[in-house]
């Protein structure tokens, strides 16, 4: 995720760019945002709930040609509104789940054309792939060292834990 957010806004050409994953609860959440220092990392959505809750409920791409006319984009700091544009919500899917959803926002109103959107869905669908593939990763590490039926640590994770505490006493 966090290179997610450090290649695509540049070699795309956005302003701002979110990565929203969909949690345990059925929330989004915003682990990833370019630039950085807005603060909008750790914001949690309800299915539903703004333009990008929208795309994750509808599944579908959600283009927002005019931000200041939108009633469902929903800002930390109402302030802040000056210098919004336009923003593009594309779902992440993988198959038929939801993953999550990209957001990808420039200062001009109606700066993406019919084009960029479909190309920016295909960068959506790369990153569902990468988002699965990361998730697959973990489940696999967690069953090498877990016993799959009662979830205790195996005896593989007890030859770790020796190893790295034999290391730590030397």
């Amino acid at each position: 995720l966090a290179r997610l957010t450090t290649l695509l806004p540049p070699r795309l050409k956005v302003d701002r760019f979110s990565i929203m994953l969909l949690s345990q609860e059925g929330k989004l959440e915003v682990l990833k945002a370019f630039p950085g220092s807005e603060g909008s990392e750790g914001l949690v959505f309800e299915l539903g709930e703004g333009i990008a809750g929208h795309a994750a409920l509808s599944r579908k791409s959600v283009y927002v040609p005019d931000l200041e006319l939108e009633q469902r984009f929903k800002l930390l700091n109402p302030a802040a509104m000056r210098g919004r544009g336009c923003l593009l919500s594309i779902p992440m899917l993988h198959g038929p789940e939801l993953l999550g959803v990209l957001n990808f926002e420039r200062r001009e109103k109606a700066d993406f054309d019919h084009e960029e959107i479909e190309f920016f869905t295909a960068v959506a669908d790369q990153a569902a792939i990468a988002v699965q593939n990361a998730r697959l990763h973990e489940q696999t590490v967690a069953l090498s060292i877990t016993d799959p039926l009662t979830g205790v640590p195996n005896r593989r994770h007890l030859f770790q834990q020796l190893e790295q505490e034999l290391n730590r006493a030397n």
